[in-house]
């Protein structure tokens, strides 16, 4: 029995700047208190793209250290890490993963321009995921869970509009895949691209 091993395709390496929010779908919170997927009752459709959106911190191990998608922080140096320090061959434990599997979270230290490996001081990290006509699901990365505590939270976005309702009263100005010029741009965009 053979794998799918990519179950998502990384649209966008580098997103600098993501322009504007894109239309919420849905909101989930990932524990930190076991591996236990959470998964979206929001089936994403075959090849659209979404963007994906994570924030917040929540609290591992014991003492003061706290983690976020991507970075840890180590109060005996007072730095944030994009890899566990003192922890040999784990190196993703502590991140996000998507359907199982680790994924380079974009950051961003302006809070406009997001870019692989970049800490992100409020916490807040990107990626744009394309749908394979199933739920996506979510889990944090950990080797023990006892010490743990809080949550991230996840909104899964739809980055472009799916209808030409969705570019009037400005809508347009919302989605961070396209860079419509105008309505009209956007309108024409949904019936070139809907199904």
């Amino acid at each position: 029995m053979h794998k799918k091993i990519l179950i998502y395709l990384i649209v966008m390496v580098s997103l600098a700047p993501f322009t504007a929010l894109a239309a919420p779908l849905e909101t989930l919170q990932v524990t930190s208190l076991n591996d236990t997927p959470t998964v979206s009752s929001t089936v994403l459709e075959n090849g659209k793209v979404y963007e994906v959106d994570v924030q917040g911190t929540y609290t591992f191990s014991s003492g003061d250290r706290i983690a976020d998608a991507e970075f840890s922080f180590n109060p005996d140096t007072a730095q944030w890490y994009e890899e566990l320090q003192g922890v040999p061959n784990q190196q993703f434990i502590l991140d996000l993963l998507i359907n199982g599997f680790p994924v380079d979270w974009l950051g961003s230290s302006d809070g406009n321009t997001f870019s692989p490996h970049t800490y992100s001081p409020d916490h807040h990290y990107k990626l744009m995921v394309t749908g394979q006509e199933q739920p996506i699901s979510f889990t944090i990365n950990d080797s023990s869970y006892d010490w743990n505590s809080g949550y991230l939270t996840v909104t899964i976005n739809s980055s472009s509009p799916s209808n030409a309702e969705a570019c009037k009263k400005e809508g347009w100005k919302a989605f961070s895949i396209a860079s419509f010029e105008n309505q009209g741009e956007c309108i024409k965009y949904t019936k070139l691209y809907s199904n």
